[in-house]
């Protein structure tokens, strides 16, 4: 309990003056009775309480905790004068805590204690990022306060405790170290391995694989106590890895930098954080895992700062981390967690070093460096090899082409070790990244058979690839000012601003379409918002705005436009053009879809002979030229080159009927496919 009483011998006096309010000592607990006081401004930077007496006996638990303001974290830090010699000296050190708001510690009162006088209790607490803690010197920010505790003798038989560093061993030896209360004078261990000692903290080695439980029998001239603690050490002689090649230090620590724990694979570890430094955990902290498979893993690191994590693993067991064995990364997170992908391994069924760093965002570039802040922990990790077969699964980039140009990735798992692809043009490869280059437009399905010792896999992606006609490629923007000439019969057109920006103020440009061999130009709007009576798009009917003025168009929308937006010339040719004010107000502008009517076929060869009705509204027919041949079929895509529809043609067929109705307005490209070639039109749907 707390009394009053008188203060113990004069020690040297930490005083400071402090000026920032917040920081400081707000309440000490000893054994649970609170001691509150103001921060270090009010309190004047030292607070002398030593006359507050806690008495407490020998060999007993002292619990003490420090709790300071919330401005900031702090370092925080407490010593007893044991000897009562009115020097603090490193070994009276019972409280320590690098950064934080409160620290608690559980000590044992030690016998060597001076007993019935006061002893002083000096605690101290300063911002985490000033000068380390000096029982003499004033802090730069917090405070200090002194109390007394007053040691009497213990009446009481001990209670056995103790310790044991580690409970998991590689090389067998373990520090034993006794925790028993009420002062013990005499010991009595059983290590479980017909060994003993009678030494108060012992050092023991094992000498054999196996699980051990340890008995201490601990007495005093009051009694005794025994304590067993069952199955309580594992050693593993076969699991030490070699020594590291470079165990890279923590520079400074400072501010909750580190590694506070992880989880993988078998892995559950936590620890303190960068103040520990570099921490070799691979003995008992192991990772059992099989190389073409993918493991989570979730680092925990402090809340208040963005970290950089890595983690290596020495695959090929030479002592080093090359940087193809960096097996995650994760930049200036706060408790990183992802996958771990096992690449193909070298070593198996063997403990391989795991090196896992934290440490301030863009300060580590290897696995050697030294962290700033942060630190480096290594772990254990068993590759085993491989027993399943590989899943395909691939990737293409672009699905939707205007040149026939496709880069195929391979994303099996299970690390297959042969590919074969089949793109669905009659062409093949066995590279496991083809670049591959289709011929014609068309729809594609493509074909990933993999295979490893174990197996083979196939993954078949059904119309992956759309290799677009031409005129769904071709998109042209109104320019600056002059004009423009279009020889394609199909194609999109655009003010200026092109798909997503508004068109510019003061463009006057001018686009004229007029493809060879053409009998008439059709232009169908699919977007349209012009500020109403200041800005106009005018089309005219001929090869220039001196043509007839076939329209001039202005209003916000589609809807709003003569003959539902559909403009059709009556010669072989048909000229657009931009007639935007100078004014800040400017809208979206315009996107149009156009295709032309030709004299005759381009091609003898060409089956299509008409599609009709343009535009469709409903139902449109497909006629042949002539009866379909053997393996002929019908694709119709839409204007972003997604199929709409696919129908294969019976030989003989003389055209098909399709129903548009479920389809938005807009132009669609139908291609009739045969063994010789693929021939296509523009369809023009409209509401």
């Amino acid at each position: 309990m707390l009394t009053n009483g008188p203060r113990p011998d004069t020690a040297c006096l930490p005083l400071s003056s402090p000026t920032i309010e917040g920081f400081g000592i707000v309440n000490i607990a000893m054994n649970g009775l609170a001691l509150p006081s103001d921060d270090a401004v009010a309190d004047g930077g030292y607070l002398d309480r030593s006359c507050i007496l806690d008495t407490v006996e020998v060999g007993s638990v002292l619990e003490l905790t420090v709790t300071t303001g919330t401005i900031a974290t702090h370092q925080i830090k407490a010593w007893v004068d044991w000897d009562s010699s009115g020097v603090f000296t490193p070994d009276e050190v019972v409280l320590a805590l690098g950064s934080g708001t409160t620290a608690s510690a559980s000590l044992i009162v030690p016998g060597t204690a001076v007993q019935n006088a006061p002893l002083r209790l000096r605690v101290m607490a300063d911002y985490d990022l000033a000068a380390a803690l000096d029982p003499c010197v004033g802090p730069q920010f917090g405070q200090a306060e002194d109390l007394a505790l007053v040691i009497i003798a213990n009446p009481d038989p001990p209670i056995a405790q103790f310790t044991a560093t580690p409970l998991f061993t590689c090389d067998g030896e373990v520090q034993f170290s006794d925790a028993s209360l009420n002062l013990a004078t005499g010991w009595t261990w059983d290590f479980g391995d017909l060994n003993g000692s009678t030494d108060a903290s012992p050092q023991h080695t094992y000498l054999a694989n196996g699980i051990y439980t340890v008995t201490l029998i601990a007495i005093n001239a009051n009694g005794g106590d025994t304590l067993t603690l069952t199955d309580l050490i594992t050693v593993d002689l076969d699991g030490q890895l070699p020594p590291a090649q470079c165990t890279p230090g923590t520079q400074t620590y400072c501010c909750g930098y580190g590694l506070l724990g992880i989880t993988f694979a078998g892995i559950n570890s936590t620890s303190v954080d960068g103040a520990e430094g570099y921490q070799d955990r691979s003995c008992g902290q192991v990772a059992q895992v099989e190389e073409g498979s993918g493991y989570p893993i979730a680092l925990e690191t402090d809340d208040q700062n963005d970290q950089d994590a890595y983690v290596w693993i020495d695959l090929d067991n030479d002592g080093l981390f090359a940087a193809s064995e960096l097996v995650f990364f994760a930049l200036g997170a706060v408790d990183p967690s992802g996958t771990v992908a096992i690449p193909q391994g070298t070593v198996y069924n063997t403990p391989l070093r795991m090196r896992v760093i934290t440490d301030v965002v863009g300060e580590i570039t290897g696995p050697c460096d030294a962290p700033l802040f942060g630190q480096a922990e290594d772990f254990t990790v068993v590759v085993s090899q491989i027993t399943a077969p590989p899943t395909a699964q691939f990737i293409a980039t672009p699905t939707t082409t205007c040149n026939g140009v496709v880069q195929f990735t391979d994303a099996s798992t299970a690390l297959p070790n042969s590919w074969l692809w089949d793109f669905g043009d009659f062409t093949t490869s066995t590279d496991q990244d083809p670049l591959h280059t289709y011929a014609a437009p068309g729809t594609y399905t493509v074909t990933l058979t993999v295979t490893n010792p174990n197996g083979n896999d196939t993954d078949v992606q059904t119309g992956l690839i759309n290799y677009l006609q031409g005129f769904l490629c071709d998109t042209t923007s109104i320019p600056d000012n002059g004009q423009l000439v279009l020889e394609e019969c199909q194609g999109i057109v655009m003010d200026d601003g092109g798909v997503t920006n508004d068109y510019s103020p003061g463009v006057s440009g001018s686009v004229t379409i007029a493809p060879p061999g053409a009998e008439t130009i059709t232009l169908l709007f699919d977007q349209f918002a012009f500020e109403t009576d200041f800005d106009f798009l005018a089309l005219y009917d001929g090869p220039s705005v001196n043509a007839p003025l076939l329209a001039e168009l202005s209003g916000a929308n589609v809807g709003d436009l003569p003959n539902g937006g559909v403009f059709t010339s009556s010669g072989p040719a048909l000229t657009i053009r931009q007639e935007a004010s100078n004014g800040p107000t400017t809208w979206e502008g315009f996107v149009a879809q156009w295709d032309c009517s030709l004299t005759g076929i381009g091609e003898a060869s060409d089956p299509i002979g008409s599609v009709g009705p343009v535009p469709a509204r409903d139902v449109f027919h497909l006629n042949l030229a002539a009866g379909a041949g053997d393996g002929w079929w019908v694709t119709i895509n839409n204007a972003l080159g997604e199929l709409v529809t696919y129908e294969a043609l019976p030989q003989g067929a003389r055209g098909a009927t399709f129903d548009a109705a479920p389809w938005p307005s807009g132009c669609y490209g139908l291609s009739v496919h045969s063994p010789d070639g693929v021939w296509s039109r523009l369809i023009v749907v409209q509401r």
